[in-house]
């Protein structure tokens, strides 16, 4: 068997999940119990720069711990099948809704490879060298990977619902939900939020396990 090639993550400049994308953040105290997951929360993101260009990819992956977040010391997630794993070593942790989690939204692909269907399985180290490991599998439809932003519902084959996020000149959020029914134009959406520079459409599937960033819009009229 070969060896893994391991792909090293200590920054923490990342922009979490979809789905945890406004979660507030509650760090909590340490405690003596051992590692544990009660759960995965896995995503595969399709990444559009532009309307001409295929989709970057790459995964995120949290998971529920049953013991208090900062416990957390490092994750390793290994493809199974080609053998590759990324290593976190300063893993996102917080806590929301009364539930621990322990991750990192921006996994990208090794070089010249996308992220795949199939199983992987998540290694958690806690911070007293207990260990706990869980495996989980992504399935999306790999017609996305060979589509353009204007073909990529269909290839999807599966419902997808919109958010839409606005941004400032200097990428600061300023929304984030559903567009409105007002905002037939973009000059609609510019006499709401005035400071509005960038608009950009997100598209999930029901579970949250598909998430597709369609690329950056100038609102701002040429």
């Amino acid at each position: 068997m070969k060896s893994p090639r391991n792909l090293k993550i200590s920054s923490l400049s990342f922009c979490l999940p979809l789905c945890l994308i406004l979660t507030g953040f509650l760090f909590s105290s340490c405690s003596e119990s051992s590692a544990n997951i009660l759960s995965v929360n896995a995503s595969v993101v399709f990444d559009y720069k532009d309307e001409k260009s295929l989709p970057e990819t790459s995964l995120s992956v949290f998971i529920q711990g049953e013991y208090e977040a900062q416990r957390a010391d490092f994750l390793k997630i290994t493809e199974i099948e080609e053998n590759y794993s990324w290593n976190v070593y300063s893993p996102v942790i917080f806590e929301s809704q009364n539930k621990n989690w322990i991750g990192y939204s921006s996994l990208l692909a090794p070089e010249d490879k996308v992220i795949k269907n199939g199983e992987y399985e998540v290694l958690y180290t806690d911070a007293a060298g207990n260990e706990a490991e869980e495996k989980f599998f992504i399935k999306y439809n790999e017609e996305i990977l060979k589509s353009k932003p204007e073909n990529v519902r269909k290839a999807a084959g599966i419902n997808l619902s919109e958010v839409v996020i606005l941004f400032d000149k200097n990428m600061n959020m300023l929304f984030y939900g559903t567009a409105k029914r007002a905002w037939k134009k973009n000059s609609d959406i510019l006499k709401e939020y005035s400071r509005a520079f960038f608009k950009r459409r997100i598209l999930t599937d029901t579970s949250g396990t598909v998430v597709i960033k369609l690329p950056i819009e100038n609102l701002i009229e040429k």
